[in-house]
C-alpha cells in the first residue's frame, strides 16, 4: 500500500469510528489518568501522544533480532495516524 492510499485507509477509519467529538473524549480520558495516578495533570494532547506511544511500542516490539520491524504492522501505523489527526482536531477545533 503506497503513502496515499495508506491516509486514505486512515481517512477511512477515523470517519467509522464514531466515538464522540475527539475533544471530548481525550478529555475524559485525561482527565480519568490524572484521577487515577493523583499526582499529575494530564491533558488532552498527553493522551494522544502516549496512546501513539503504545502504539509505537507495538510496533517495536515486532522488531526482528536485527532491528528492523516485521513487516505486517499496518494496523499499529493506522492507529498512529489516527491519533495524531483526533488529536490535532482536538487541540485545534477552529482549524
Amino acid at each position: 500500500m503506497n503513502r496515499v492510499k495508506f491516509l486514505n485507509e486512515a481517512i477511512n477509519i477515523v470517519e467509522s469510528r464514531q466515538y464522540g467529538d475527539p475533544k471530548d473524549c481525550l478529555q475524559a480520558i485525561a482527565d480519568l489518568w490524572t484521577a487515577y495516578v493523583g499526582k499529575h495533570t494530564f491533558s488532552k494532547e498527553d493522551v494522544g501522544i502516549m496512546m501513539m506511544l503504545l502504539k509505537i511500542a507495538r510496533i517495536k516490539s515486532n522488531c526482528r533480532d536485527d532491528g528492523f520491524i516485521e513487516p505486517g504492522t499496518a494496523d499499529s501505523w493506522l492507529d498512529i495516524a489516527g491519533y495524531s489527526a483526533i488529536t490535532y482536531e482536538a487541540s485545534n477545533p477552529s482549524r
